[in-house]
């Protein structure tokens, strides 16, 4: 039970049901009624209800709790009951996709004790379910004074990001899905990003044509990229072109806001189409090109114009692929001389605004940073000489190597080389990988700390060859064949458990598809565990369409496989009596519950059930 009284909601217009329930659980829960007080979809993220209870009988419930759902684009979800009449349920269920599957499933005329525990029950399992979620999902917001939006898109484009960039300007806002870096999907509250107002603008299609369409659209509940093409206005071959168009107009709306707010979501989103391609450097060129403000720029860059100028190691990288005309690339080749900003603007055959905008593409990308003096400009930059680029990617990859590698692997010999052999390989290694070597170099801590791994390694593995004794037993425990079968078999277990609990976390978030994928990989691997057969028997379970689908019946046989590996795993008879539930076999399910419950009296689901299916 919760200490507190449980701020609800009431959605649906039976009102002798919602007194029903106020006066009866009044003690529990704090009750809202979502028509009598006059509550929209936009503000329940602000009103912070922890259970919504939607009526299957009020309009579309399953279209209710979409839009609930879709309401929290970046709040925590509360927690969802539908109320539902026995005679619907079977009717309903069919109908349930990810967006729309309600947390708890609850008969309307059930007592309102039952549901009380119901509610409270599940709310506390879902209440420490979120809890983690908070802890493991990871949220950075921050100001676009700080962080302007093109080196948001940067970074998220750089780090392969997946989830959403959630971007606020006064009464603008943008939320842009990103999967491995790329955007895919944009939604804007602003009607002038819509396909009409953008063509409309551009002079491609008239006043006249344009509310033609709107009228065309509200007559025949058509796209407006459809009715613009009934009307003839446009060509059907030109839509994606204009499309693509509109698209890339919202991509670069906001660099024109220097104010504003961001946040940044990490989630596992999915893309349901083939991924649009996005220029991210032209994108960023054209955006500060085009559209970040004069007086932005001035502000930036003339404070630190008597600065010096040092490049980082991202200059070399990413400089070729920004579409720089010829002037701009004579501006850019001459940073390499680590020169006072006020002198390279002096030199350049660009404007001031062209110069700073140049500047401006720079800095965002990490390509550049100013210091305050010049030999302090002349170390950084040494570092991003693409030698020494190179020099650090071997290094990594030396490094990254050998953690699989054996000790004769390390000194690259054969398993019969002799003494000297050894010896020889060993010194070979130690002139390339010696840290004075490097000491003189401008490689960073981080990579001199991997100089020194791979030294030791080097070190240990020709201590050890180089000894006959210690050679000797090197070999035997290298060659042990138990040994090897031991730690192959290590390996596939840690590696099911790990795509068991990648799929767990699936599951909860009802990403049954998603899920089955990981828990396949872990029956693969470890088809001796229950659990696993039993999660995914689950994932399969909420995949089914119809009785007796691939689905069904799939999951029908790993339930029974479960029971029979652990005839004591309440579980697998709970589940199974759910699997007999969805079929209509009821007599079925009742007795499978039973067996849970006698294997495990606590089972508050399973007792849920049961008293559910006798009552009806």
């Amino acid at each position: 039970m919760v200490n507190k009284l449980v701020k609800t909601l009431y959605v649906g217009e039976d009102n002798k049901y919602y007194e029903l329930l106020r006066n009866n659980l009044r003690n529990s829960i704090e009750i809202s009624h979502f028509i009598n007080d006059s509550i929209s979809f936009l503000e329940l993220p602000m009103k912070n209800y922890e259970v919504i209870l939607v009526d299957g009988e009020y309009k579309n419930p399953l279209t209710i709790i979409e839009t609930i759902r879709n309401s929290y684009t970046d709040n925590y979800e509360p927690y969802i009951v539908l109320l539902i009449t026995p005679d619907k349920f079977k009717d309903i269920k069919k109908m349930f996709s990810v967006r729309n599957y309600p947390d708890e499933l609850s008969y309307k005329s059930t007592n309102t004790t039952h549901l009380k525990n119901q509610i409270l029950f599940s709310f506390n399992c879902k209440g420490e379910f979120k809890e983690k979620v908070k802890k493991e999902q990871s949220i950075i917001s921050g100001s676009l004074n700080k962080d302007p939006y093109g080196k948001i898109l940067f970074y998220l484009f750089r780090g392969n990001f997946r989830g959403k960039l959630i971007v606020e300007s006064s009464i603008d806002k943008g939320i842009f899905s990103f999967y491995d870096g790329l955007p895919f999907d944009i939604k804007f509250n602003r009607l002038q990003c819509t396909l009409g107002r953008m063509l409309l603008r551009r002079g491609i299609i008239s006043e006249e044509d344009y509310l033609k369409s709107l009228e065309l659209m509200l007559q025949k509940k058509i796209r407006h990229g459809e009715a613009l093409i009934e009307l003839g206005v446009i060509k059907p071959s030109e839509l994606i072109d204009f499309i693509e168009l509109q698209r890339r107009e919202k991509l670069l709306f906001f660099f024109s806001r220097d104010n504003g707010s961001y946040k940044i979501i990490k989630e596992d989103v999915q893309p349901d189409l083939i991924l649009p391609k996005v220029d991210m450097f032209s994108l960023i060129y054209d955006g500060i090109k085009q559209y970040v403000p004069v007086k932005y720029l001035e502000e930036k860059f003339l404070p630190v114009k008597n600065n010096f100028i040092a490049l980082t190691e991202n200059f070399p990288v990413y400089k070729d692929n920004f579409p720089f005309d010829h002037v701009e690339k004579q501006f850019i080749e001459m940073l390499n001389e680590n020169l006072q900003l006020v002198q390279v603007l002096e030199k350049t055959e660009l404007s001031l605004i062209d110069s700073l905008r140049i500047m401006e593409i720079l800095s965002l990308c990490g390509m550049v940073k100013f210091v305050n003096d010049p030999e302090t400009a002349k170390n950084l930059s040494a570092a991003a000489n693409p030698k020494i680029i190179q020099l650090k990617e071997a290094i990594l990859s030396d490094y990254a190597k050998l953690e699989n590698k054996n000790y004769y692997e390390i000194l690259e010999v054969s398993r019969k080389a002799t003494a000297d052999e050894i010896k020889k390989a060993y010194l070979r290694l130690v002139k390339s990988y010696h840290p004075d070597k490097f000491e003189h170099l401008p490689l960073g801590k981080d990579i001199m700390q991997k100089v020194s791994h791979i030294f030791q390694k080097i070190q240990i593995a020709y201590d050890t060859l180089s000894d006959p004794s210690a050679r000797a037993s090197y070999d035997e425990a290298l060659s042990a064949p138990d040994l090897k079968e031991m730690i192959d078999k290590t390996e596939a277990i840690v590696n099911a458990e790990i795509a068991f609990k990648k799929g767990e976390i699936l599951l909860k978030k009802r990403k049954y598809n998603e899920a089955e994928k990981f828990f396949r990989e872990a029956v693969l691997l470890n088809d001796k565990e229950p659990e696993y057969l039993l999660s995914l028997a689950i994932s399969l379970l909420f995949q089914k369409k119809a009785n007796y689908d691939e689905y069904d019946i799939e999951s029908r046989k790993l339930l029974e496989k479960v029971i029979y590996m652990n005839p004591y795993f309440d579980k697998g008879y709970y589940y199974l009596g759910i699997h007999n539930k969805l079929r209509g076999e009821n007599k079925e399910a009742i007795l499978c519950f039973k067996k849970a419950l006698s294997i495990n009296p606590d089972n508050k689901e399973a007792m849920m059930e049961l008293k559910s299916l006798e009552k009806f």
